[in-house]
């Protein structure tokens, strides 16, 4: 009777290690499919679609459990956001010059025409600081007032996502933050220029 009882346990044991591995592996397969699903949508260079990349991709952060599936996934967020950038201020082609000669005007004249000067720049970058709670749902804005429209954002916090809405709009989102007070940067660039803002993001729990 003993021998059966402790055969019993035995078995009871080894199934429920079995149905823990099994749980564990189908969870960490959804993991997987949610970065394979961010993947596909990164290859489509748009803006909505590395948006929607990027929600698969801290998805899939959330629920891996390996820290280096984890900081996969931070790559590719980086990745995605400095795409979202290059389709927002793509690069004017090259034009060779044309081989014009110069003209005469009526009085006989060599006439050599001059190019435009270009506008001086205005730019300006507010608010110059950013706080955000730690919980990573709060969405904050940036306004950038320049007469040249070719600026860019840039990042390089992986936590942290700056993306380019319009002309005069940057929509800035952290991610959740659950150790200790952090900081970051980003980055407005036009011209020659280049303004920061300073990102600051409590733990969560604190208001």
């Amino acid at each position: 009777m003993k021998k059966s009882m402790k055969w019993t346990i035995r078995m009871s044991m080894m199934l429920l290690v079995y149905h823990l591995s099994l749980v564990t592996a189908v969870a960490q397969s959804e993991c997987q499919s949610l970065y394979n699903q961010g993947i596909n949508l990164q290859k489509k260079k748009t803006v909505a679609s590395q948006n929607q990349a990027i929600a698969k991709f801290k998805a899939a952060k959330v629920c891996f459990d390996s820290q280096a599936n984890k900081s996969k996934c931070d790559a590719q967020i980086a990745k995605c956001n400095k795409t979202i950038a290059a389709l927002n201020n793509p690069k004017p082609q090259q034009t060779k010059p044309e081989n014009k000669k110069p003209q005469k005007n009526d009085g006989g004249f060599k006439v050599h025409k001059t190019k435009p000067v270009q506008a001086a720049l205005e730019f300006e970058v507010r608010p110059a600081k950013l706080t955000f709670k730690g919980k990573g749902e709060e969405v904050q804005v940036v306004r950038v007032t320049t007469n040249d429209n070719s600026w860019r954002v840039e990042t390089h916090d992986p936590w942290i996502s700056a993306t380019r809405e319009s002309n005069d709009q940057i929509v800035v989102r952290c991610e959740k933050n659950g150790k200790k007070k952090r900081s970051g940067k980003i980055y407005i660039y036009v011209r020659n220029k280049r303004a920061v803002v300073d990102i600051q993001q409590k733990k969560h729990g604190l208001f």
